[in-house]
This record gives structure tokens, C-alpha cells and sequence, in this order.
């Protein structure tokens, strides 16, 4: 899946991929999970973050089912696997000293291609009421030549916005380019962020099919914003 949680059918080299293997117990026994792993392909590394298991210690009864999470960074061109997903279980109804099972899959194939500009956004998980909070987006050109963009924001209600909302930006090769706006919140509940809108008249269609895509399918558009927390006070 994206960045969003949706499905895709391929990735983009150096794009995030979030990786959800769902798991269901046939068992006609309750299980343990003591421990999962991800063994990935060389092609794939782990996100920033690093991973740790969510369904350590997690106990199953027969037909319940668990999901694990893990973000992943394909490297290069590829069509194969993205690696394996193990998980090591036990009986919960026998002695301490029974062995351990184990059960592997694999995960899924995606068609990972090169692009020459791959777009992401840094942010809190949520934003309080009247609080200012700061949102950097993250251009970044994996071409060998200049990349001249036209970049504007697009404003909304929910938000009061701070920043450049119409500039032209010229990214260097292989390099990123940060723009930095802060948001000030003015309505509580899922509030519809400022849209991101790139072009690009120098370069051809094929590149402006990229742009879109890219967009679409990294940039979040929602963010919950949360009730201003007012102090209490407290009478004698």
C-alpha cells in the first residue's frame, strides 16, 4: 500500500511502501505468537523508523485473525518478491518446555520502476485547535538534469496558512528541495489540508502523467485536528 494505506500495483525507486501481511489462525487450538520477522529481499530496506512487531506475545483463538505493519524502501528496478514474512507460535495449552512452530509466506510481487521525482511530506499525527503547526514537503529530483517546477497552494477553511503559496523552484540533480509552511488550524475534527499543486511546461507529458501520479498518491490530504486543551482550575 501507499503511504495513505491504498492499494498499488507498482512503487517508485526510493518511494515508501507499507506493507500489511494479515494472518488467521486455523488452529483448532488457541496459539501464542511469540515472535514475527520480515526477512526482505536485498532490493528492499527497511523505512526510517525501523520495525518492531506489534503481535509479540499476542494470543489467537481459532479463527481470530492479526495484522502486522511494516514500511519498506525498495532501492532498485525489480519485479520480484518483496521478501518473506515468518512468524514463530506455540500452543498456548501445553507445557512451557513444548517447541515452538513456525509459518512463512511470502510476500507479494511489485513492479518497482525508476521516476525521476518522487514528492513527500513531513507532519505531526494530529494538530490542535488555533495551535500553529508546520508542515515541510520534500521535492526531490532524481534526474540527472535541473528540474524547473511551478508550485502553488491551494487554501482552504480549515486552515490559515503561512508560506510561499505561488513559486517557482528549480531542484538540482539528485538533490531535494524543502518547503516549509505553517497551518493554523481553525476548525476541530478530520480537516482537509491545503492541496499541493507542481507543473512542469518544460518537460515532456509523460513527465506531467509522473507529477500527477506522484501527487496523488503520496501526499496526505487529511489531518484530525483536536479541541484546544483549556486548563482547570481548581476553588477552595
Amino acid at each position: 500500500m501507499s503511504s495513505r494505506f491504498e492499494p498499488v500495483s507498482k512503487v517508485y525507486v526510493g518511494e515508501p511502501l507499507i506493507v500489511v501481511p494479515n494472518i488467521k489462525c486455523l488452529s483448532p487450538w488457541p496459539i501464542l505468537i511469540e515472535n514475527t520477522s520480515f526477512q526482505l529481499a536485498k532490493h528492499v530496506t527497511i523505512s526510517a523508523g525501523g520495525y518492531q512487531s506489534v503481535l509479540n506475545g499476542v494470543p489467537l483463538e481459532s479463527d481470530e485473525c492479526a495484522s502486522e505493519v511494516i514500511c519498506v524502501t525498495p532501492s532498485e528496478l525489480s519485479e520480484n518478491i518483496l521478501g518473506c514474512f515468518t512468524i514463530n507460535w506455540k500452543r498456548t495449552d501445553v507445557e512451557s518446555e513444548c517447541k515452538s512452530g513456525y509459518s512463512s509466506l511470502e510476500l507479494p510481487k511489485i513492479i518497482v520502476e525508476k521516476s525521476t521525482f518522487l514528492v513527500d511530506m513531513k507532519l505531526p499525527a494530529h494538530g490542535w485547535l488555533h495551535t500553529p503547526m508546520s508542515v515541510v514537503y520534500f521535492l526531490h529530483n532524481n534526474s540527472e538534469s535541473l528540474l524547473t517546477l511551478d508550485v502553488s497552494m491551494e487554501a482552504n477553511e480549515a486552515f490559515m496558512m503561512a508560506g510561499h503559496k505561488d513559486l517557482n523552484v528549480t531542484v538540482l540533480p539528485e538533490s531535494t528541495y524543502k518547503l516549509h509552511y505553517n497551518l493554523y488550524p481553525l476548525v476541530v475534527g478530520v480537516s482537509t489540508l491545503p492541496k499541493m499543486h507542481i507543473g512542469c511546461t518544460s518537460e515532456p507529458n509523460d513527465f506531467k502523467h509522473i507529477l500527477n501520479d506522484v501527487l496523488v498518491r503520496s501526499l496526505q490530504t487529511q489531518i484530525y485536528i483536536m479541541p484546544k486543551h483549556l486548563p482547570i482550575h481548581h476553588t477552595n
